[in-house]
């Protein structure tokens, strides 16, 4: 499919997935899945969402990934940064392939608060806050488990083809295999200013590579308010 093929498609259809996956959202349907579903654009985004998260935690450190899925990024920061590496995760499917990887990992839905996490350096959460009823509850109750800092990464419910689709009379489509995979949305301004009234500081935050807005200005990293899909928020407490 050609680029202005698939930015038509973004801005104006959906993806058909009752047919697929039933009525409701099947974590373990969405992994078996996922597993099956790379493609070029993808893994260029998560490669470079990779080298960034492993630029800001320490060689030798630990980092526990809420929401592992099959446990690539923490088996790609263990070979690259030789960290010790946990994981959390709600599908049974998505620990077994974690697990194969050699992690460490936990299934447990942290949304309901029944998880024990281990402390840690570093906490990731990548692509996890949209997918919760209750974020902000489990924000609070990570802020005393990391030691560093916690990587947030979220979809940019600002960006411009999110916009487009809103003026097109569409609601902003940023989910893949199911509707029911993000119940959250924020803007860049949103989260920015969410996170002071739960105790945490950003410390920094960065647009992440996205290949529909990689043009000679790489606007996606000067400006991701408007011109990237995600981003990547680094958090502190603050106090």
């Amino acid at each position: 499919m050609s680029m202005l093929a698939t930015i038509r498609e973004y801005l104006l259809k959906d993806f058909e997935y009752v047919g697929r996956f039933g009525a409701q959202m099947d974590y373990e349907a969405y992994w078996a899945a996922r597993s099956k579903n790379g493609n070029r654009l993808e893994e260029a985004m998560y490669s470079h969402k990779f080298q960034l998260i492993a630029s800001l935690v320490e060689p030798g450190s630990s980092v526990l990934d809420i929401g592992c899925g099959d446990g690539s990024l923490l088996a790609y920061l263990r070979e690259t940064r030789d960290i010790r590496p946990y994981g959390v995760d709600v599908s049974a499917r998505a620990c077994e392939l974690a697990d194969q990887k050699g992690i460490e990992v936990v299934q447990a839905d942290l949304s309901l608060g029944s998880a024990s996490l281990p402390q840690a350096d570093y906490i990731v959460m990548s692509e996890v806050l949209e997918h919760l009823p209750n974020p902000e509850e489990v924000l609070l109750r990570v802020r005393q488990k990391f030691n560093r800092s916690l990587l947030v990464d979220i979809p940019n419910t600002g960006a411009l083809n999110d916009r487009l689709r809103l003026l097109l009379g569409r609601f902003p489509k940023q989910w893949v295999f199911h509707g029911g995979e993000h119940i959250r949305f924020w803007t860049v301004t949103d989260f920015l200013y969410l996170c002071p009234k739960l105790g945490y500081r950003v410390q920094r935050h960065y647009g992440l590579y996205d290949p529909y807005y990689d043009w000679a200005l790489k606007l996606w990293r000067l400006y991701p308010r408007l011109f990237t899909r995600y981003v990547l928020y680094v958090l502190q407490r603050d106090g």
